[in-house]
């Protein structure tokens, strides 16, 4: 009930504190809405509230929408980012990655590790892997375990990409900004993902990885950029 009613008085504060103009208060109420089918051409005009940590995500076939950090969550395994909406939608991320959501038509419920990702700034030019256990709704599938592999995308491999990744904020241009990585579930899966993206650069003094293609289902997939981009690049 406590989170709930902070929860109402964040909202109220983002949406009266710092909106310019009326283009960006109606984006930041599609965002707190979850309307992600109309907010996307506010999504790429309005202006953001330096006084708030965004999201962009974008949806296959569902649009865009501009989630707001609400509070983060100490973990001994990295701090979860807890990004929601009004509505109830919530999205966390850790390192960068998926660790739940609430409010879609696929959620993870939960998200640990047995054995844990290399930390980012580790990652090199090495492949690696870590055991993965989720849960998801509606379907029930409780305790999901996955071996998911993880390796750098050379800059000869950047052909891969499909048109879906520049469906949103990221730019071709761009690209070779950043450190790419792949990760993928191995071997026989009763239901396989989709490979996930996740481009590595450098953000406040770490290396962050400040944008990403990620898949709850094989049907839910969905484009993740942190905003205002104001990353470094970490290739030259």
């Amino acid at each position: 009930m406590r989170r709930t009613f902070w929860l109402f008085v964040f909202c109220w504060a983002v949406l009266s504190a710092g909106c310019a103009s009326s283009t960006a208060q109606q984006a930041l109420v599609a965002a707190l809405q979850g309307n992600l089918a109309k907010s996307g051409p506010s999504v790429d005009t309005a202006p953001l509230n330096p006084a708030y940590r965004y999201l962009r995500v974008d949806v296959d076939g569902a649009g865009s929408a501009l989630l707001v950090l609400g509070y983060v969550e100490p973990h001994p395994a990295g701090a979860v980012e807890v990004w929601y909406s009004s509505l109830g939608e919530v999205l966390k991320t850790q390192q960068g990655r998926i660790v739940g959501t609430v409010g879609l038509p696929t959620d993870w419920s939960s998200v640990s590790y047995h054995s844990l990702p290399v930390a980012w700034s580790d990652a090199g030019a090495q492949a690696s892997a870590y055991e993965r256990v989720r849960s998801v709704l509606p379907s029930y599938r409780f305790g999901v375990k996955e071996r998911v592999l993880l390796a750098p995308v050379p800059q000869a491999d950047f052909g891969q990409m499909s048109s879906a990744m520049f469906a949103g904020g990221l730019r071709q241009s761009d690209v070779t900004k950043y450190r790419w990585y792949q990760e993928q579930v191995a071997g026989a899966v009763a239901q396989r993902l989709p490979i996930s993206w996740y481009a590595l650069g450098q953000r406040d003094g770490r290396d962050t990885v400040v944008f990403s293609r990620q898949c709850l289902a094989p049907d839910l997939c969905m484009n993740l950029q942190l905003l205002p981009v104001r990353d470094k690049a970490l290739n030259p």
